[in-house]
């Protein structure tokens, strides 16, 4: 299905998180011949940044500073391209707050809306770590299209916040051991008590 969604000419937004060896993501789909746009925040050492960024643009991906790409994302996007976000940073205040792995997060808002104002499919993908050194296992864990009927549910942002939270949510557990629990998600108390939306759909 992952390949399906690739192959048609539509715009699409990609999610993944800080979980498997998702740097391996992008070189993967460039591999196969599918380019995408990840955006991703500078690396402080400059020297140490240009040469991570040779090996994940050595395959056709195109690596996007995180601030002030936001205009550069949607003409990407409606050109047709494939946009590539870690879902699990945290926004700060002015994020929007969900659950997630059963406390409040906050996330940025961005995800939800290049979906949504570009009709664009939102792909939730992973890539897991196998046993065996350089062994990956790329997945497609869910997706949400706004062009399909029926999808209402999720047209917006904290709905669909909430959505690519919680399908992130059910990877995880699969291997606990491959998330990155030192990376600092959980960072503040948001302002007001967060709810839940409700379960992820099947």
């Amino acid at each position: 299905e992952l390949i399906r969604i690739f192959l048609e000419p539509r715009p699409k937004v990609v999610v993944t998180a800080h979980f498997g060896n998702f740097e391996v993501g992008g070189y993967i789909m460039g591999f196969w011949g599918f380019p995408t746009f990840t955006v991703a925040r500078p690396l402080d050492n400059a020297h140490l940044g240009r040469l991570v960024n040779r090996f994940r643009e050595s395959m056709g991906q195109v690596i996007i500073p995180s601030h002030g790409s936001a205009e550069m994302a949607d003409g990407l996007l409606g050109s047709g391209g494939t946009l590539v976000l870690v879902g699990d940073q945290h926004a700060g205040q002015k994020g929007v707050w969900v659950d997630f792995l059963g406390r409040p997060a906050s996330c940025h808002k961005a995800l939800a809306l290049f979906t949504l104002l570009n009709k664009a499919p939102m792909l939730v993908s992973y890539v897991r770590r196998l046993g065996r050194p350089m062994r990956f296992e790329v997945g497609l864990a869910d997706v949400y299209d706004p062009a399909q009927p029926g999808e209402e549910d999720l047209n917006g942002v904290t709905e669909l916040t909430q959505w690519n939270n919680d399908v992130l949510e059910e990877e995880i557990p699969r291997a606990p051991e491959q998330y990155w629990w030192l990376h600092n998600r959980w960072r503040e108390a948001p302002a007001r008590r967060v709810r839940r939306k409700g379960k992820r759909r099947r």
